[in-house]
């Protein structure tokens, strides 16, 4: 088997590995994109929880000052003055309230939403190493080849001239 017979073998070795390679780095980032539109999911369902949590909060808040009104109403207190006051205070501590949940419900949604990025960052990270590495194997087999090459005609070329050199002196000095 001459060179080709083992450069073959070692190109077919070199796109194995590099294909076992990518697809490994494949796999990766298909796990890391089903990660990340997971937790795209999970930002919206955060969303939507957040939005009917309000929604029943801001209803809690109407009820409560309503039967603050009508405690206020049945009790003979007029609706002036320090029952205002108090019903006043309630809506500004409920919306205070609300707005800390709407608060809370994006900021749970954007860091979801920044772990898939992560992920899917990751996962490219993994599918561009993947490549590179195959590039880099590539490259190296090739190198190789050319080192082996370059070592086989420099060892014929180190047998052949000094025989050539040699037999040229004998021959110059039959005719002297």
């Amino acid at each position: 088997m001459g060179f080709g017979g083992l450069f073959n073998e070692e190109n077919a070795l070199t796109n194995s590995a590099n294909q076992f390679g990518l697809l490994a780095g494949q796999m990766q980032q298909n796990a890391a994109n089903e990660q990340a539109t997971a937790l795209d999911n999970q930002a919206n369902v955060a969303i939507q929880q957040t939005a009917q949590n309000v929604a029943l909060q801001q209803r809690n808040i109407e009820n409560a000052a309503g039967t603050q009104a009508e405690q206020y109403l049945s009790s003979g207190v007029e609706d002036v003055g320090t029952p205002i006051a108090v019903q006043n205070e309630t809506n500004q501590l409920g919306q205070m309230q609300i707005n800390s949940m709407l608060q809370q419900g994006q900021l749970q949604a954007s860091l979801l939403r920044t772990q898939a990025d992560y992920a899917q960052d990751q996962g490219l990270e993994a599918m561009l190493g993947a490549r590179g590495s195959a590039d880099i194997n590539t490259l190296q087999n090739e190198v190789n080849q050319t080192q082996t090459k370059d070592q086989f005609m420099n060892s014929l070329i180190g047998g052949i001239v000094p025989g050539i050199v040699q037999g040229g002196f004998s021959i110059l000095k039959g005719l002297i």
